[in-house]
């Protein structure tokens, strides 16, 4: 009987044990549950901003690619001496006014520093880690050296059309605006002193190498429009598999 009775009690005692056991497993279950759930809506939220980046990045260099098509034939026609001579005044100032501005490329909204612990953290798909360390690392940089370089000789353009007839009335600072530097009042030159520009053989040069800068960027944006549009296709799917 005494052998029944402390049979019951420790089979009581083990289902007890056991209860407490499986009650605490499905506890840590859900906990884990709702915080996978919260990192997945963290990851959702950082790879949608991403991808916000990424379309904008995209939408500016769309638009990028039409101004400097716009502005390789600009050049061209300011290189061709019969269409510089059957050109208007205005038109030839509007022009040469296009030959001012330099490519300034997009605005970060995310750098491969700020991205780093979200990388290693967030996003564990090894193909998208990898694409946006390149997007935001090495594109970018590539991006910059161009840009770079544009600007420098922007700045030579600059300094000698201030050094002609044709003069700034203000100081360009970098990263003015290209709608504002198109749209800048400038001193009103004559015909003849905008066609002795045309054949001003240093300007002439500056042309030339304006024009192979902007054949190197056509090549440059269409890189950097084909990279993007990779990457949004990654985060696209890395989202679809979250959801």
């Amino acid at each position: 009987m005494l052998k029944k009775r402390n049979y019951g009690r420790f089979t009581s005692f083990v289902w007890e044990v056991l209860a407490i056991v499986v009650g605490l497993t499905i506890s840590f279950m859900i906990d884990e549950w709702r915080d996978d759930i919260k990192l997945d809506d963290k990851r959702q939220a950082i790879l949608s901003s991403i991808r916000l980046d990424l379309e904008e990045d995209a939408a500016w260099t769309v638009n990028s690619l039409k101004w400097n098509t716009e502005r390789i034939q600009v050049v061209t026609e300011l290189l061709d001496p019969e269409i510089v001579e059957a050109s208007e005044t205005d038109s030839l100032i509007h022009s040469v006014r296009k030959t001012f501005p330099y490519h300034g490329f997009f605005n970060q909204g995310y750098t491969f520093e700020s991205l780093t612990m979200e990388l290693t953290t967030l996003v564990t798909n090894p193909e998208l880690r990898s694409a946006l360390n390149n997007y935001y690392h090495k594109t970018y940089e590539f991006i910059r050296s161009n840009e770079r370089m544009s600007y420098d000789f922007a700045m030579d353009r600059h300094a000698y059309l201030r050094s002609t007839p044709f003069i700034f009335p203000v100081h360009i600072k970098k990263n003015t605006p290209r709608a504002v530097i198109e749209n800048l009042d400038l001193y009103q030159p004559t015909r003849e002193q905008l066609l002795n520009l045309t054949t001003d053989p240093i300007y002439r040069n500056q042309l030339r190498q304006l024009l192979g800068d902007c054949l190197s960027m056509d090549g440059t944006l269409n890189y950097l429009l084909k990279e993007t549009s990779k990457t949004i296709d990654l985060v696209n799917q890395e989202i679809e598999s979250i959801e």
